[in-house]
């Protein structure tokens, strides 16, 4: 993303705070997994339409995240 890191961050814990995304821990590490609603809930909001495609964009990045994380890894 071309967006500054702290507002990526910014934009990543009002989603959390929101019940948007999860965060959990997965073998020690932090993971943010978004619910199912994530991208309607995002599309619903007024106040996120100048900020909706790149919201949309992280969370997809996060699904991508996600599906990779829960695939077997081979040794």
């Amino acid at each position: 993303s071309k967006s500054p890191l702290a507002r990526r961050v910014a934009v990543l814990l009002f989603l959390v705070d929101r019940g948007v995304v999860d965060r959990k821990v997965s073998q020690g590490r932090r993971v943010y997994e978004p619910v199912d609603s994530a991208e309607v809930w995002v599309a619903e909001q007024p106040a996120l339409s100048p900020y909706r495609q790149l919201t949309l964009e992280l969370i997809a990045a996060l699904r991508v995240e996600q599906e990779r994380r829960s695939r077997p890894s081979h040794p």
